[in-house]
């Protein structure tokens, strides 16, 4: 069955049929079986009698996933476009446990994303308690990716979520797609925006949450996400439709998607460019920044670097110390 016979329009279930006799075989029998090795539904499909010599064909696994009935816009998205990052729909049929519901037949997937991004999971951020870790990153890139593929497609989410995207194998799937109708399409793809800016600000404040319950050498930095909000928001309420387009782009230019190759060049070079240049070394020695307390009134975000850099220069004075005292004791040997 093609999602074009949903809602039962013959002119669309006869367009849907040509494009099902192209995408699967005109005669196969399905059977619903239950692994309970690997606790999921299996689609297995019953082949025809195949002549002898013919290898055997291995038919894919899916999974069973019910979804509305009415909701012809999450079936659209499911079964027409491929992405990696797109859960992707093979079939589906009528449920015959509860007729508001159809029984989809997707790609295998592992579970909701939420269950390894949760901050008290621990594992957002990187070795040094940075958010993100390369993982987390990862992720939120695949999710803006897969937005991004929705609008060049002239469609939207409409429901994204913690509670709706899925993983398997440490890629993305999303899933959990919504009609908007009445929104105009720039209006729901606004909306997707601000789904994701809810998803972020779910994780700013699980990270605090974490912060607040923790020992000081346990602290998490998420100046970076926290900037990354803050420069969403400003791109939701100032961009106009025409410019809808670059959301993905600009969101991925921000410094929470670096990479560390990218990290490495901009302190590597920009920065140390800076430090050779010496109409801002002059500007900087002009600012009198140089005589003010740097550890003092600092952000919580920073405990953890202030403390190191404290005992670093500590440290260094008493090694500085012990230097002068031993040329004084050299002297008074001397005489």
């Amino acid at each position: 069955m093609d999602p074009g016979q949903v809602e039962g329009d013959q002119s669309e279930a006869k367009e849907d049929n040509k494009r099902k006799q192209r995408d699967f075989p005109t005669s196969f029998k399905v059977v619903r079986m239950w692994n309970a090795k690997n606790q999921t539904f299996e689609l297995k499909m019953v082949k025809p009698d195949i002549q002898s010599g013919i290898p055997c064909i291995k038919y894919p696994t899916v999974y069973a996933k019910k979804e509305s009935v009415q909701d012809k816009h999450a079936l659209q998205i499911m079964h027409d476009l491929n992405h990696r990052n797109i859960l992707s729909m093979k079939m589906f049929c009528a449920s015959k446990d509860t007729p508001s519901s159809i029984e989809t037949f997707v790609e295998p997937y592992e579970g909701l994303l939420w269950l390894i991004c949760d901050p008290e999971q621990c594992l957002i951020t990187d070795r040094i308690h940075h958010v993100p870790s390369p993982e987390f990153q990862s992720y939120l890139r695949q999710i803006v990716l897969g937005l991004d593929f929705l609008r060049q497609n002239g469609l939207y989410h409409g429901g994204l979520s913690w509670d709706s995207t899925l993983y398997n194998n440490h890629t993305v799937k999303l899933a959990g797609f919504r009609s908007k109708e009445p929104m105009s399409e720039d209006d729901a793809y606004r909306y997707d925006w601000l789904c994701f800016l809810k998803m972020l600000k779910r994780i700013s404040d699980g990270v605090k949450q974490v912060n607040r319950s923790s020992s000081d050498d346990k602290w998490y930095f998420c100046g970076n996400l926290d900037s990354l909000i803050n420069m969403l928001e400003t791109l939701v309420k100032t961009l106009d439709r025409t410019s809808l387009s670059t959301i993905a782009q600009i969101v991925l230019e921000h410094v929470f998607f670096w990479n560390k190759a990218r990290r490495v060049k901009y302190f590597a070079h920009k920065i140390s460019l800076k430090l050779t240049d010496r109409r801002f070394m002059k500007r900087v020695m002009k600012s009198g920044i140089g005589g003010k307390s740097w550890d003092t009134d600092c952000s919580d975000d920073f405990s953890m670097l202030v403390s190191e850099m404290n005992k670093f220069r500590k440290e260094q004075i008493e090694k500085g110390e012990a230097h002068k005292d031993g040329k004084a004791d050299d002297f008074s040997m001397r005489v």
